[in-house]
């Protein structure tokens, strides 16, 4: 018997428009685990050579899985090949894991495939689990090492572009904030707290640019023109990575991400957070400032448009949706810098990116956040 024909299978069920992403995922996991599990992908252009017979190799397969990972994204939902496989294997008594990607909440799924164990992956740290669910499984020891920059690199499309539990709502929301003071819980004060950041940032090789007190320190290749900017743009402290921004403004910590990159961007903010604030993201407010109009005009009428729905009226203008409580800033007692916002807040110091994209979606889905223009 050959070497490789020993070592165990694991089988990645996917559908093949997450190829290009999946295949590298293989190729870190294989990576990590130091070769010692074979991956069979169908879509990689290894596991099936040119000319075999499809069907048949995918056949092959399932017969020696010793483990299936299910990745279920927002494509793979609508293949039938995916439950077949998963299926298949499961009626053999091979354990199956799924994984929600892309966006896709396990949690929110239908039987049979949601009554299996399984995990999202919106942060490294989902990553990991792929690593520590084959060390369960095969009594393996490989450490769980994935990056943020590996993460984020598994969430690039070809085009550069990325996607994620937010990106999918950018058309409606225009910003996301985050404010951070002494008595909002800081625990460092706002220049620390950068240095702090970029600190962090330069030891996990994220691309970034920092600003302190208007003396550039660059990382990467990313150009910046400040011609025509605000004066405190240079004048403070100020940290640029992910499509989001970091400064000081008079005695506050100012965060402001775009929801295209704000996987990303939230992911650095969360563990930046467990460390300067009390309580980590437990009751922070992630403010969310919609492009469009948001309808709150009267509470009542606001509960109207919840009536029915997975949120529960918990206070005025507040409802709780999952982890979070959905605040909605009153109109009426608002400047209008402010007027129009969306505070999410994490009930626990656990960020579920999931639940936020899905507590936007049940905003837009109920006519809250609306189509018109200002």
């Amino acid at each position: 018997m050959s070497k490789s024909k020993s070592k165990p299978t694991v089988f990645f069920s996917h559908s093949p428009r997450d190829k290009d992403r999946l295949t590298r995922l293989k190729q870190m996991f294989v990576a990590k685990t130091g070769g010692t599990i074979d991956v069979f992908l169908s879509s990689d252009g290894q596991s099936i050579p040119l000319g075999r017979n499809w069907v048949h190799k995918v056949q092959e397969a399932l017969e020696r899985a010793t483990l299936m990972i299910v990745f279920l994204s927002p494509a793979s939902l609508d293949s039938r090949w995916v439950y077949f496989e998963a299926g298949f294997v499961y009626a053999k008594g091979v354990r199956v894991i799924p994984v929600g990607i892309f966006g896709v909440d396990l949690t929110q799924l239908p039987p049979p495939i949601s009554l299996l164990q399984g995990f999202n992956i919106t942060s490294p740290d989902g990553l990991d689990n792929l690593i520590a669910v084959s060390n369960e499984e095969f009594g393996h020891q490989h450490a769980q090492v994935f990056s943020l920059d590996e993460y984020n690199e598994f969430f690039r499309t070809e085009s550069g572009a990325r996607t994620g539990a937010l990106a999918r709502h950018s058309a409606f929301i225009d910003d996301i904030r985050v404010t951070l003071t002494r008595e909002s819980g800081a625990t460092e004060p706002p220049s620390r707290i950068i240095e702090i950041t970029a600190e962090a940032l330069q030891k996990l090789g994220v691309e970034h640019q920092y600003l302190q007190g208007g003396m550039q320190q660059q990382s990467g290749d990313v150009q910046w023109n400040f011609i025509g900017r605000p004066q405190h743009d240079v004048g403070e402290s100020s940290i640029y990575f992910y499509g989001a921004r970091m400064y000081v403004e008079e005695s506050k910590l100012e965060f402001r991400a775009d929801p295209r990159l704000a996987d990303m961007s939230l992911a650095v903010l969360e563990s930046i957070l467990r460390t300067v604030r009390k309580g980590g993201v437990g009751g922070c407010a992630f403010r969310f400032l919609p492009g469009k109009t948001l309808y709150t005009s009267t509470p009542h009428k606001l509960h109207a448009h919840f009536h029915g729905s997975e949120a529960r009226m918990v206070g005025t203008w507040s409802y709780e949706f999952r982890s979070l409580t959905i605040r909605i800033d009153n109109q009426a007692t608002t400047s209008q810098s402010e007027r129009g916002r969306i505070a999410l807040i994490p009930k626990e110091d656990r960020l579920i990116l999931t639940d936020m994209a899905d507590a936007l979606a049940l905003l837009i889905e109920r006519e809250v956040i609306r189509e018109e223009d200002w």
